[in-house]
């Protein structure tokens, strides 16, 4: 008898096994055959664009915290101002040469987009008229006018006593299948030397 009770014993829990193995197998295999659709698609990229969205406002709460607001902004508009104008930057002594300027001043007003901008930023001491845009009334601009060239900085890039600021330009064209197509751009490393904000090293210009 109890020779028997084992042998049904065993033969329950090989069914119980075999049972869960094939539920498991199911499941994996359903899972990997599912087809994804357009709007699954467009919610899976709008989530891992606001999570990219959050990254970018914790790192420019970390800048904000290392370093004030005014000397960022003076930095930026040094930066830009020499752009601009094919003038020195501090601490070098060659006028810079933006491969791409002839593009920014066919408008009679040349756009800066709003990301990674020191709310003390400004253009006072630019002859050439400058506006600030923020992403969406580009996106409107473009769809009016088809092309819109602007400027736009990276997140600035602190490092011990030191600053490193890129400054790139930029098309949106309505009729691309990009977002924006890249044109050059100029990456400048700033050092507080005696009091006094210089660049370090020469300048990098780069196309994108």
């Amino acid at each position: 008898m109890n020779l028997s009770f084992l042998t049904l014993y065993s033969t329950i829990l090989l069914e119980i096994c075999s049972g869960i193995l094939f539920y498991s197998f199911n499941i994996t295999t359903v899972e990997q055959t599912i087809p994804i659709d357009a709007t699954s698609l467009r919610l899976m990229l709008e989530l891992q664009n606001q999570e990219g969205l959050e990254k970018h406002s914790m790192s420019s709460s970390y800048v904000k915290s290392v370093m004030s607001d005014e000397v960022l902004g003076r930095l930026q508009e040094l930066l830009l101002e020499a752009v601009l104008l094919g003038q020195e930057l501090p601490g070098f002594d060659q006028s810079v040469q933006f491969p791409d300027l002839s593009f920014l001043l066919e408008e009679s007003i040349v756009t800066l987009i709003d990301e990674n901008l020191a709310n003390s930023i400004s253009f006072e001491e630019i002859s050439i008229p400058v506006r600030i845009l923020s992403q969406e009334a580009l996106l409107e601009e473009g769809y009016e006018k088809g092309n819109v060239a602007y400027l736009r900085f990276q997140p600035p890039e602190i490092e011990d006593n030191a600053v490193r600021l890129t400054l790139e330009a930029k098309i949106y064209s309505h009729d691309s299948s990009q977002f924006a197509l890249g044109l050059s751009g100029i990456q400048v490393t700033f050092q507080r030397i005696s009091g006094d904000w210089q660049v370090v090293n020469e300048p990098i210009l780069f196309s994108n």
